[in-house]
This record gives C-alpha cells, structure tokens and sequence, in this order.
C-alpha cells in the first residue's frame, strides 16, 4: 500500500504542476508570468503549496475511498464518500481563502472558482485507481492463467507415474513368473526410473539426465528379453546442460516397445536425438505389424501432446506416420531467443 500512496503522490505532483501551468498560459501569451519572488510573493508561494495539499487530499481521498469500497461494495457508498469529501475540501478551501486573503468572499463565488478544478481533481483520482485497478486484473488473470498451466502440467505428470508404473510391473510380473534371472534386475531398475520420476525430475532438467533415464528405461525393457533386440540410437547434443522438461520422450519409446514388431536379428527401432542452438530434434522410428497399425499410442502420447502444447504453444512440431511396416515420429523445439 505504501508503494502505492508513494505512486500516486507522485503521479498527483506532476498532474498538478501540469494543470497549474495551463491555468498560466494565458499570463505567458501575454508576457505577464514571472517567478515569485520576496515577502509579497512567498505568500504566493505559501498558498500555492497550501493549495496543492488541499486538492491532494481530495484526490487521494477519491483513490482511497475506491480503493477501499470498489468493486465490492455499492456505488451508493462511494458516490457519498466522495460528496462527502468534496463538501470538506469546499469547507476547508473557503475558510483557508478567508484567512489567507484577511477580506470577506462571498461563498457561491468561491464554489464557482473551486469547483471546476475540485471535479478535475476528484477525476484524477478516480482515473488513477481504475488504471491501477484495471492493471491488477490483467496481472491477476496472467497469474491465474500461469497457475492453471502449472496445475494442468502437475495434473499430466501425475498420469504418467501410473501409466508408467502398471506397464512396467505387468512386464516384471511375468519375468517373475517365468523365474528369469533378469527379475531382480529389473526391479533394481524400476526402483531407479522411480526414484528419478518422484525426486530428481523439476520442472526443466538438464538434458543429459533425460538421456541417461531413457537409456535406463530402454535397458529395463530389454531385460524382457532373454536376447537382447536390435536398437539403433545417435545422440549429438552441443550443451549437455541445456534444461528441458522431463519425461518427454520416454512415452514415444514406451509406445514403440508395446506396439513395435520387436526383432534381434534386425534393426527394429531407431532414435535420433539432436539439438544445437536454434532447435531440439527428436525422432523415434520403429518396425510395426499390420495388427498394430492403428496403435498410436494411448494415455502416454496423448499426455505428451498435451504437454507440449502447454509448454511450447507454437514453437513446437509433432509429426506422427505411420503405415504397415513402420511408425515415426518427429518432434521439433524451436528454442527460445
């Protein structure tokens, strides 16, 4: 509030040395304006002063009582706060002319000088705090809008601990059942992506650690198999340290390992992961059979999309092909300048 105040005495100097000087045009078209000076003229002074605190405190009167009653209360309250505050400041500004001048003045004749310069006033304070006000409300809105993305990404990552958690206990269960050696191995992994899930990934991470869970999760899922499948990855990155949001590209390679037609004496994945200055280029290409052509994924890529159009709205392409023996998909990030 204090910053406020200090704000609008501010704006008020200003607007008022402003007025004052139109108010003193005509005396400079003619040649009559001259700066005060000696004992007559510090009168000049003192009253200009006295002045400007009186229709100060109607201004900031005005701003207050809107700042206090407005929106919530009725426009009844504030209108007779404000008559309120105008009979006071005519009261006040006749008996200190009175006074000042040491002769009768007649009050209608005084109500009819005040009074023109007592409604500029009243408006300006009014104007300023309906700035001010329509101000806050823009900030308010971009804030609530900021909040609701925050909540809607929360929201998505939150879907991704499940979905991620039922498919890999469902591919450990039945290394279980099957009493492979790679059970515990497996669980000993799980643990880790786990623990990089709920503890390490914040809002933006370091590249280099999303690469390193994607070569975990790649690593649990081979463990599926008693020989390991084909895969082919090429990663040219120039920062290793460039912060990016977790858990992008993990549900693309998920899909792939659910879907894709799964091969160990071909190539039957392929990830290409680049970014340089201007751009990250992503891409995921897997061998598919003709009952899975229709696969896109579910929940996981889905999220995905969501994501990427809260986190980069415009600045992002997904392209994502898929015919009877393959399934692409391209992702692009333009980074910001």
């Amino acid at each position: 509030m204090k910053r406020r105040i200090f704000l609008f005495t501010l704006a008020f100097i200003v607007f008022y040395m402003l007025s004052f000087g139109m108010r003193q045009l005509p005396n400079l078209v003619h040649g009559r304006f001259n700066i005060p000076n000696g004992s007559y003229h510090l009168k000049t002074w003192i009253r200009f002063i006295i002045d400007m605190f009186l229709y100060y405190g109607l201004s900031i009167g005005t701003y207050l009582t809107l700042h206090r009653f407005y929106p919530l209360r009725n426009m009844l309250a504030i209108l007779v706060l404000i008559l309120l505050l105008s009979v006071s400041f005519f009261y006040l500004s006749f008996f200190w002319t009175v006074f000042f001048e040491n002769s009768p003045i007649r009050s209608r004749d005084h109500f009819h000088l005040v009074f023109f310069t007592a409604i500029i006033n009243i408006a300006f304070g009014c104007v300023f705090y309906l700035i001010r006000y329509s101000q806050y409300r823009d900030l308010q809105h971009v804030r609530l809008q900021f909040r609701n993305k925050q909540t809607e990404l929360l929201f998505l990552r939150s879907q991704i601990n499940p979905h991620f958690l039922f498919n890999n206990l469902n591919n450990i269960y039945s290394l279980v059942h099957e009493k492979s050696n790679h059970a515990l191995p497996a669980i000993d992994h799980l643990a880790e992506l786990l623990r990089y899930m709920l503890y390490d990934a914040g809002e933006k991470i370091a590249l280099e650690k999303e690469i390193e869970y994607l070569e975990k999760f790649i690593y649990l899922q081979q463990l599926r198999f008693e020989k390991p499948s084909d895969i082919e990855i090429k990663i040219d990155i120039e920062d290793p340290q460039q912060l990016f949001p977790p858990l992008i590209f993990v549900p693309f390679i998920e899909n792939a390992f659910k879907h894709g037609a799964i091969k160990s004496d071909q190539t039957w994945l392929k990830m290409i992961l680049k970014s340089d200055a201007e751009q990250l280029f992503f891409q995921c290409s897997n061998l598919t059979t003709r009952i899975n052509t229709d696969a896109v994924g579910g929940i996981g890529i889905e999220n995905v999309k969501k994501r990427l159009e809260l986190l980069y709205p415009g600045n992002h392409t997904l392209e994502i092909e898929k015919d009877n023996e393959s399934f692409i998909v391209k992702l692009t990030i333009r980074n910001d300048k």
